[in-house]
C-alpha cells in the first residue's frame, strides 16, 4: 500500500476520527490555502514509549499476551526517523499538499517483536495462539460489558487491538524517499536495541499506563 490508496473507515473510534480530522485539514488546504502535509507513521516506538512497547512488555511479563494471527506484520517507525521526516517536511515546500508514509524501511512479525522484548527482559517468550474469530468475539464482549457498567478504563482486549495486531498489510515509503530524499537514518535493529536498553531501566510496576 502507498499514499494513493483511499482511506477506509474501520468502524473504530480511533482510526475513524483520524480520518475525519484529515478530511478537515484537506478542506482547509483546498479552501483556505492553508499549507498542509500529512504524515502516516506506522508503529512508532523508541525510548520512553509507554504506549506500544511498555504495554506489550507488561503483557509479556504477566503472561497475558496471546497472538491471534500467525505472521501478523508490524512496520516499526523509530521515533528519531519520524522526527527527521517531520523536520524535513517543515523545510521543504514540495511536501505541501502531499502525504507521506513513514517506517524504518522493513517489517517484522508481531511475534518476533515480542520475542525480542522477552529476550531483553529475560522472560519466557509468548507462544500461545487463539483463533482470530475468538479474539474478536472476546474483545467485543469486553467492550460491551465495559459500556454497560460504565467503566472508564480500557478493556484488556479491544476490537481495534485485534484488527490492528492481526494485520498483514504492507506499506511503501518510496514516495518520501523519491520526492524528498528522506531515508530512515536509524535501522530497525539499532532502534530496537536502543529501545530495549531503555526498557530494562523501567520499573515493571510503571509499564502499564492504560
Amino acid at each position: 500500500m502507498d499514499e494513493s490508496y483511499p482511506l477506509q473507515r474501520w468502524k473504530e473510534p480511533y482510526p475513524d476520527h483520524k480520518i475525519k480530522a484529515e478530511e478537515i485539514c484537506w478542506m482547509y488546504y483546498r479552501e483556505q490555502r492553508t499549507p498542509v502535509t500529512m504524515v502516516y507513521p506506522c508503529w512508532v516506538y523508541g525510548r520512553n514509549d509507554y504506549t506500544f512497547v511498555a504495554n506489550l512488555a507488561d503483557a509479556i511479563m504477566k503472561e497475558e499476551m496471546v497472538f491471534w494471527r500467525k505472521k501478523a506484520l508490524i512496520w516499526p517507525t523509530y521515533i528519531d526517523n519520524l522526527v527527521d521526516l517531520i523536520v524535513q517536511i517543515s523545510e521543504d515546500e514540495r511536501a505541501v499538499g502531499n502525504g507521506y508514509l513513514a517506517h524504518d524501511g522493513e517489517s517484522t512479525t508481531l511475534q518476533s517483536f515480542c520475542e525480542g522484548i522477552a529476550h531483553a527482559l529475560d522472560v519466557a517468550p509468548i507462544i500461545r495462539y487463539i483463533p482470530y474469530s475468538a479474539a474478536y468475539a472476546y474483545a467485543k464482549f469486553l467492550e460491551t460489558v465495559y459500556t454497560i457498567i460504565r467503566k472508564k478504563s480500557r478493556p484488556l482486549l479491544t476490537t481495534y487491538m485485534v484488527k490492528n495486531l492481526g494485520s498483514r498489510l504492507r506499506f511503501s515509503i518510496a514516495k518520501a524517499q523519491q520526492e524528498l530524499g528522506w531515508q530512515p537514518r536509524v535501522s530497525f535493529e539499532e532502534g530496537f536495541q536502543c529501545t530495549m536498553a531503555w526498557l530494562k531501566t523501567v520499573n515493571p510496576k510503571d509499564l502499564k499506563t492504560k
